[in-house]
């Protein structure tokens, strides 16, 4: 009959019979009607007939289609796409009058909507993921090859789906969505980790095979985490976060087993290498299968000039001291700066706590006819504003400070020519440290060589001992000496094996190379045959050495030093063109320009710019003082470095007669056990012998070689 709002909620007000008078149709038919006219009484049935018919209580309509509702809500353990996927056929089965269809809403409605959104939303993060790598690695190799990643969590997905008895759905496909961003970074960290071995000097398929070693533990730690932290909500059984947890935690541990082999392979496949391309990926493709397993030192082969090389390009000090050539450079780019116009902006903003205020007394401007004076009255003007902005832009040149700032750039100049030469410097001590090493090396491995050889000696010799003894050709004694020698050759061999470690590692951290790195150096060669005289030498150290040249410069620096020092005493004028912008000054125009001359001048300062200039005199006495000494050094190094080239020369010689000696000695050795004149033990000794005299010529040779190198760096000719 009406409404009633009982706040914003309508409630329908429906009127009807008492529950006595309605408990048949009969009751209805009985029921009195009044006529609006005679206002008369009469029952319902005797001016109507009534008849009973079922018709809807409301109709429902959908986009302006009449349409019937079927819901139905799954049990739990059941699943909406299960439930329909089962009556599917029955409902399509029924014959549907003309002009009626059947339509899925719910689940069904809800993902043919949202899935084309999500789709996109893939699309979107896959593009957005591949761009920031681009960002990243800077060329479009690399982001493939981390973007191949991306595939290998379908399996892991579909199979947490498997395994878990959930569907995929939304949030199924919300979890993929993530897994995709997730995944991306245990590739990034495998191919960052490649080109990184690769800066370090390592091979392509090194470098791959170390990523899936050294890159194992951390990214399996992470994903299992991920995939842990996500386990409780699989365990829940909500049919909302279940799939989603499901997909992100088996797509995760599949996905991390098929990158650290997949990725380091297509990473061999796709980037150049000197390897046939299968040979390339069998061998990091076992290497990566294998990588579970105890893993040893990586060896490498070098030769002396690649150690050299490899010293100069990866040594940190050498680093540093080519990042402080390039600060100086710049620092030189700076000072001569200051030759050129300087263009600068002050801007300043300022409030006034007061403002002069002028006034105008009545009447002192004179009299106006018919008005009487004028003004009539006195009158306060404002001066300005409460806020002053005021900027100034300048153009200024130094004048008499070209003095000063050309030996600024001379002192400049001088820096990085001193850093210049101790850069040279640095890389000779690095060259002769790798060249001391390297022989070092060379001589312990060869004395780990005499010594084994020595060990088998002394072993045939013990073994021999004991069998006279159980004939009785000897005494007990005799073995106890023989068991001696034996453990004292042992224990010779253990310190040569500790010293070629110790070696190594110190190689290693000189070349800047992982301190496991096994090193197998090769043969040195024969040193060169060129001979100097002793003045030959001292004219190329005075002339090249960089401890030498870096003393020269520091004088130039000194003398510059002292001439800007002195310069200190002329003023500082400098010519200048001024715009300036104002707003809030009374009686002053916004814009108006000024140029002209600036002087500044200290004119008394109690003997300061006095001091300055006595200390870089001093400066300059030290500096000159040191070349002398210098230039002393290197004359007296280079004499001892001389007469050491010519002891180790006289000393190759006579190592290599013995040497010849000595394999003469284990020939006719050899003869006599032949002939049976001999035992074995007698002829191990001659050949240990033998081998102790060459590692004796070998440290001869070395030897000279070294002094070679000595007297190249302080000749300055280390590198060359």
């Amino acid at each position: 009959m009406s409404t009633f709002w009982e706040g914003d909620r309508a409630v329908n007000i429906v009127l009807r019979l008492d529950a006595q008078d309605r408990r048949s149709f009969d009751d209805v038919r009985d029921a009195y009607v009044t006529s609006p006219i005679t206002h008369a009484s009469v029952p319902l049935r005797s001016v109507a007939d009534l008849e009973p018919q079922w018709q809807a209580s409301r109709i429902v309509r959908r986009n302006g289609v009449r349409t019937l509702t079927v819901r139905a809500f799954p049990r739990q353990g059941h699943y909406a796409s299960e439930i329909l996927k089962s009556i599917d056929p029955k409902i399509q089965a029924l014959g549907l009058p003309a002009g009626y269809h059947i339509e899925y809403g719910g689940e069904r409605t809800n993902t043919s909507e949202t899935m084309p959104a999500m789709q996109a939303a893939l699309a979107i993060s896959l593009l957005a993921i591949f761009l920031v790598l681009l960002v990243q690695f800077r060329t479009l190799p690399d982001p493939l090859i981390v973007m191949a990643s991306i595939p290998l969590t379908l399996f892991g997905a579909v199979l947490g789906l498997v395994l878990t008895h959930y569907p995929f759905g939304f949030t199924a496909f919300t979890g993929l969505i993530s897994l995709c961003g997730i995944v991306v970074r245990n590739a990034i960290i495998l191919v960052d980790y490649i080109k990184e071995k690769q800066r370090e000097g390592r091979s392509l398929e090194q470098a791959a095979t170390e990523a899936g070693e050294r890159r194992l533990r951390p990214i399996f730690l992470t994903t299992m985490a991920a995939a842990v932290g996500v386990t409780p909500m699989i365990l829940s059984g909500s049919s909302l976060w279940g799939p989603l947890a499901s997909v992100i935690a088996v797509g995760l541990i599949s996905s991390m087993f098929f990158t650290l082999i997949v990725v380091p392979v297509l990473y061999v496949l796709v980037k150049p290498h000197t390897r046939p391309p299968a040979a390339a990926v069998a061998g990091a493709l076992l290497a990566l299968l294998l990588c579970a397993a105890p893993t040893h030192a990586a060896s490498r082969k070098i030769t002396l000039p690649e150690a050299v090389e490899l010293a100069r390009t990866q040594n940190a000090s050498l680093k540093i001291a080519r990042a402080r050539v390039r600060e100086n450079q710049q620092k030189a780019v700076t000072a001569r700066a200051d030759y050129y116009p300087q263009l600068s902006n002050e801007t300043s903003l300022m409030g006034l706590s007061d403002r002069e205020l002028v006034t105008i007394p009545a009447g002192v401007l004179g009299t106006v006819p018919g008005l009487g004076a004028f003004p009539l009255q006195s009158i306060t003007l404002d001066q300005g504003s409460n806020t002053i902005l005021l900027a100034n832009t300048t153009l200024s040149q130094p004048l008499t400070q070209l003095f000063k700032i050309r030996e600024a750039v001379r002192v400049a100049a001088a820096n990085q020519r001193i850093t210049e030469a101790e850069l040279k410097k640095a890389e000779d001590d690095v060259v002769l440290g790798v060249h001391q090493l390297y022989f070092g090396l060379l001589a312990a491995s060869s004395q780990t060589g005499a010594v084994e050889a020595q060990t088998a000696a002394s072993q045939e010799t013990l073994r021999e001992a004991e069998e006279a003894v159980r004939a009785g050709n000897a005494l007990e004694v005799t073995v106890l000496g023989a068991r001696a020698s034996l453990l004292k050759s042992r224990q010779s061999l253990l310190a040569a094996q500790n010293q070629v470690a110790d070696l190594n590692a110190e190689m290693d951290d000189l070349l800047g190379l992982p301190l496991d790195t096994e090193l197998e150096l090769a043969d040195a060669g024969d040193p060169p045959t060129e001979r100097r005289t002793k003045e030959e030498y001292l004219a190329a150290a005075l002339g090249h050495n960089p401890e030498l040249q870096a003393a020269k410069e520091t004088v130039s620096k000194a003398r510059s030093g002292l001439a800007a020092a002195r310069d200190e005493y002329i003023p500082n004028i400098g010519a200048f063109a001024r715009e300036t912008y104002q707003s809030g000054v009374p009686f002053l125009v916004h814009n108006f320009g000024t140029f002209g001359l600036q002087m500044t001048w200290n004119v008394f300062d109690w003997g300061k710019r006095k001091g300055v200039v006595g200390e870089r005199e001093a400066q300059l006495t030290q500096a000159e003082e040191n070349i002398r000494r210098i230039t002393d050094r290197i004359t007296v190094d280079v004499e001892k470095a001389y007469r050491k080239l010519e002891r180790t020369r006289m000393m190759v010689d006579v190592a290599q007669e013995a040497l010849a000696l000595r394999r003469e000695s284990g020939r006719i050795s050899g003869n006599q056990l032949k002939a049976g004149v001999t035992s074995e033990a007698k002829n191990a000794e001659a050949l240990a012998a033998t081998r102790g005299a060459e590692v004796d010529e070998l440290e001869a040779r070395l030897s000279y070689e070294l002094a070679l190198a000595e007297i190249a760096k302080i000749t300055g000719s280390a590198g060359q």
